[in-house]
């Protein structure tokens, strides 16, 4: 049993017992001692999406007198 009024919440709780979730990450483990990285920099550069992409589309100024 485990006091869950402890520093233990309960998502880490079942994550840590989950089966689908340590084959991820005994898959990742695996990958980075096989030398499969990537920095943080190219991490955020294949997950984040562009700062271009994040500007909304121009407003056009009113012309009116």
């Amino acid at each position: 049993m485990i006091d869950l009024s402890s520093a233990v919440d309960r998502e880490s709780l079942a994550l840590s017992h989950h089966p689908e979730f340590l084959d991820l990450i005994m898959q990742s483990r695996a990958q980075f001692a096989a030398g499969r990285k990537l920095s943080l920099d190219q991490m955020r550069r294949a997950v984040l999406p562009s700062r271009s992409s994040k500007k909304g589309p121009r407003r056009r100024r009113s012309t009116v007198s």
